[in-house]
């Protein structure tokens, strides 16, 4: 049996302050802080949020009012103001037009994939399961493809801090196990 787990990294500084994080390397909080060892890859980072990282969700929410707060945090194909180039030396190797200045959910997915295709998918087969640890959004955009859920209906799903999200896959499907 081939077993995916899907978990939301522990809470963050900026999850505890209701702050908008994106690709900013935001330490844990205290209750989020444990270790294990990791593969890294810049495709499982959250959507980099542009023009917002960095800010108060309750400032940004004042100021565009609640639909377009709302459509920047959790539309499918609506992309965040967008901000500077990152110049954080981890993203250098990148191509120009893999970093981001805002990305939509329709972005991460587009990132994402590949990384699911090329890493998860043969570790799996190769292990038996895999545990992928991640941003929100990120696993969002995951949970989506494996689903099969639709643009719209994908700004409904949630992915609380720290709970598993299980999937056996049986004949290529994914079947949620938790």
């Amino acid at each position: 049996m081939t077993v995916l787990v899907l978990l939301r990294h522990g809470e963050s500084a900026w999850n505890a302050a209701d702050v908008f994080t994106g690709w900013i390397d935001v330490g844990l909080s205290e209750h989020g802080r444990s270790w294990v060892p990791v593969r890294r890859s810049w495709r499982l980072n959250s959507n980099h949020y542009g023009a917002l990282q960095g800010r108060g969700k309750a400032e940004i929410r004042a100021e565009a009012g609640e639909e377009q707060f709302t459509a920047w945090r959790r539309g499918f194909r609506v992309r965040p103001p967008l901000g500077e180039p990152d110049d954080d030396p981890r993203y250098a190797a990148l191509p120009p037009d893999a970093r981001p200045r805002g990305e939509s959910l329709h972005d991460v997915t587009a990132r994402l994939l590949p990384y699911w295709c090329d890493a998860i998918v043969p570790d799996l087969y190769r292990h038996g399961c895999v545990l992928v640890v991640s941003h929100g959004n990120t696993l969002r955009a995951l949970v989506k493809h494996l689903e099969g859920v639709s643009d719209d209906a994908s700004s409904g799903l949630e992915m609380p801090n720290a709970v598993p999200v299980s999937y056996r896959f049986e004949a290529g499907n994914a079947i949620r196990l938790t």
